[in-house]
């Protein structure tokens, strides 16, 4: 609103200024403009060197602010067990992003430690931010008189900040730029004659025909111990909207073959939901029994079943005998790890003292059409975004952290 206020107030000023100068002395002291004395020469000049000036100084101070981060190459990485005291991490450069403007947290923000290292086939990569809660309950589901219900606040408009497992996000661009080289459109209908978001907060998608590389960390999905992954995903240009289906722009996930995880359900609903699957012994919930369901409370255990202690839905089982009201069953189905280009990055991640690790590693060049190359003769630029058991109000930074291969 400041921004708008700002730039409007711009021409108005300018169509004010000719008033006051056509009141003061009518159109000839107007055509002034066009008639110029050597002393307007003189200003020309001086404006047009201080806004040299000005945009040199700009330029070296963006350049100055910009951190940089050198990826040396090692014999062999490091071993991923997101305990990050592998001797490798202790020999190399870390940088230090600052991000804000999040859900939940001290402050909306945090900082996030970077490190890197390659052997010149992969990248591995060490993400570390603090978190006081390790937050696993993701949208879970519990037993009513009428049926399964989805525990949520906003989820149906995709914008839930407190049912939701802590993520994390890592952009990756050829172009540097403030904050993710135009990816980032908000409002609540940036495209012309498509949806908006349900949100209402905005959309990503490249308006230049671009891919932006996106890993997207979820620490219930994708960084169970089953899995240990970071889900590949991908901005690009505006996809044509699908009946039925959320609108995101362009942000969707690249192609698998096989593997990953469900939501456990049939179809979302704010009232009664039909499951997807339930235990095939339903004393497997019991370990979910004592849970302290306030979405502010730390978690130890992740709320997830496996594909393989499970079993199709059927109503005859779904009894009030076998289920209670007031039991709680998991929204997250996790079959076995992804296979294809979503499955490219693997990744081990542990919460320890109010502290996230993640270690990454992924092929410096996937060869996939979706994802960024980290290659030697040119930069890769790198944002993080840090969600607190939100969905999508994550922090962010604008800066992008400039990744140079060694």
């Amino acid at each position: 609103m400041v921004h708008r206020t700002a730039a409007w107030s711009i021409p108005l000023y300018v169509v004010l200024h000719v008033l006051a100068l056509t009141a003061m002395g009518g159109v000839s002291y107007l055509l002034k403009i066009i008639r110029p004395r050597p002393a307007f020469g003189i200003a020309a000049l001086v404006a047009v060197c201080t806004g040299g000036a000005t945009t040199l100084a700009y330029w070296g101070v963006e350049e100055a602010m910009q951190n940089g981060l050198p990826v040396t190459r090692v014999q062999q990485g490091p071993a991923l067990d997101g305990k990050a005291d592998d001797k490798i991490w202790g020999d190399v450069k870390q940088a230090d992003i600052r991000t804000s403007r999040g859900a939940n947290g001290d402050d909306g923000g945090t900082i996030v430690t970077i490190m890197a290292v390659h052997d010149g086939t992969h990248i591995y990569t060490l993400f570390q931010w603090e978190d006081s809660t390790r937050s696993q309950k993701h949208l879970p589901m519990v037993k009513t008189a009428d049926g399964w219900r989805v525990t949520q606040t906003e989820f149906g408009i995709q914008d839930e900040d407190s049912y939701y497992e802590d993520k994390f996000g890592v952009m990756l661009s050829t172009g540097g730029g403030i904050a993710g080289n135009d990816s980032i459109h908000l409002g609540n209908k940036p495209l012309d004659k498509k949806p908006g978001p349900s949100g209402g907060r905005g959309l990503h998608y490249t308006t230049d025909g671009s891919i932006i590389d996106v890993w997207h960390w979820k620490s219930v999905r994708t960084g169970n111990a089953i899995m240990n992954q970071i889900d590949d995903n991908y901005f690009g240009p505006p996809l044509e909207p699908q009946k039925g289906k959320r609108y995101t722009g362009r942000y969707t996930k690249d192609p698998k073959t096989g593997g990953g995880y469900t939501m456990n359900w049939e179809k979302y609903s704010d009232g009664v939901v039909t499951p997807k699957y339930l235990p095939k012994d339903p004393a497997a919930l019991a370990r979910f029994a004592s849970v302290d369901l306030s979405p502010d409370k730390g978690d130890e255990l992740p709320f997830m079943l496996t594909k393989t202690e499970s079993l199709p839905y059927d109503p005859a089982l779904d009894t009030l005998e076998a289920y209670p009201v007031g039991t709680i069953l998991p929204a997250v189905v996790v079959d076995r790890q992804m296979e294809g280009d979503r499955g490219d990055v693997t990744a081990v991640s542990r919460w320890a003292n109010g502290v996230w690790t993640i270690e990454a590693k992924r092929r410096l060049d996937t060869a996939c059409e979706y994802d960024v190359a980290f290659a030697s003769d040119r930069p890769t630029y790198l944002w993080v975004a840090v969600f607190d058991h939100a969905q999508t109000r994550h922090s962010r930074h604008l800066q992008p952290l400039k990744v140079e291969i060694q």
